[in-house]
């Protein structure tokens, strides 16, 4: 109990990486929330993974009183972690106290996680299982005897995973003839669906889509591709990065080369990039500091490439790719329109993106007439 209030704990199991908004277990969590802001309570929140994130921001969104429980101590690193996280997720810090777990040294992220589940329990006088899988974690804890005294199924619902479990949007561009590419040496920045939130936007704008557009996922490719011409910049990521340090990634490799090398990789989750892409002349990114990619070994590269060499690969062959690598970010509104050239899949892409108030006046080009996608 705080000030006479129950702490109260939402949980949900792990869910997709690509949650639409019409997800039956996004509609139970936000009735839980709506319910729970008309009553005289204190929310558990904490953050990561989305199932966790989105309990905090409808929270916030309803300015319900949060005990947010952080992972670290009471230290300067903790109250930081505090900090972020109030802007993250716009939440009125007179309405939020911080819980400091205090385990800051843990081997992984799923210990961390594990052991933040075990103390999220721990300080709830009230638990509200939503979507919970069945002999899994979560289902084995809430089994225990000191726990399932505190739980309320007032808003359970039947496990049924995601209905975006196998989101994912295919392409059928194998043996399609591609249109003509546009004379001219161009190196190509290819993007991708995002995770969760954008790089430099903040989560709680994220969720706030994800509510209001419950019909799809709301970071896909192509929605990634349509922020970047709002935006008039590219903005570089660290994924992956030597030291760190955030990049925007382009290839020498003309379109139809490219397109053939675009798998899902399983392991993250994520295609290696999707058709929709942007393409710049090569000699304006060399005059802004572009490099082409050394691959070497580990411990072979010298100490002042660090951002322009990566490993060849151990299990794929990542020569392949042609990467080219520029620092930070790649403002576009800097470019003359015949600088570069927006590349979609299908025309009805690019008829699309008429009338959007874009950073820039833009060419397209559509990879082929005959190509076809669903997702």
């Amino acid at each position: 109990m705080i000030h006479g209030k129950p702490v109260v704990l939402i949980l949900n199991s792990a869910q997709s990486k690509y949650p639409v908004g019409a997800d039956p277990w996004i509609q139970a969590t936000v009735g839980a929330l709506d319910t729970l802001s008309a009553r005289p309570v204190v929310v558990l929140s904490s953050t990561g993974p989305g199932m966790w994130d989105l309990v905090t921001a409808l929270a916030s969104a309803r300015h319900i009183v949060l005990l947010v429980l952080i992972t670290d101590d009471d230290s300067p690193r903790g109250r930081k972690e505090f900090n972020r996280i109030i802007g993250e997720f716009a939440i009125d810090r007179e309405t939020a106290t911080p819980f400091f777990a205090g385990f800051p040294h843990c081997r992984s992220a799923k210990d961390l996680w594990k052991k933040r589940d075990v103390a999220a329990l721990g300080a709830a006088d009230i638990m509200y299982p939503v979507s919970i899988r069945p002999g899994g974690r979560l289902a084995t804890l809430l089994r225990d005897p000191d726990i399932s005294r505190k739980v309320s199924d007032e808003f359970r619902i039947p496990w049924g995973g995601s209905r975006l479990k196998s989101h994912r949007p295919s392409y059928d561009l194998g043996g399609q003839s591609f249109n003509p590419f546009p004379p001219g040496d161009w190196l190509i920045h290819w993007t991708r669906a995002a995770q969760g939130p954008w790089p430099g936007e903040k989560a709680w704008e994220f969720y706030r889509d994800l509510i209001d557009h419950p019909e799809r996922y709301v970071r896909s490719a192509r929605d990634t591709l349509m922020r970047m011409l709002l935006e008039g910049i590219i903005r570089g990521s660290s994924w992956k990065i030597p030291g760190g340090e955030r990049s925007v990634s382009f290839t020498s490799l003309p379109p139809k080369a490219a397109v053939a090398l675009m798998r899902w990789r399983k392991r993250f989750v994520r295609y290696s990039f999707e058709p929709y892409g942007i393409a710049i002349r090569r000699d304006v990114l060399v005059n802004l500091g572009a490099r082409p990619i050394r691959y070497a070994q580990r411990g072979n590269a010298l100490r002042d490439e660090g951002l322009f060499v990566q490993s060849p690969g151990e299990k794929g062959d990542w020569t392949r790719e042609q990467e080219w690598r520029i620092r930070g970010d790649m403002a576009l509104d800097d470019l003359k329109a015949s600088d570069f050239i927006v590349v979609v899949p299908e025309a009805r892409d690019a008829e699309d993106l008429a009338g959007y108030p874009l950073c820039c006046e833009v060419r397209v080009h559509v990879l082929s007439a005959d190509t076809r996608s669903s997702g």
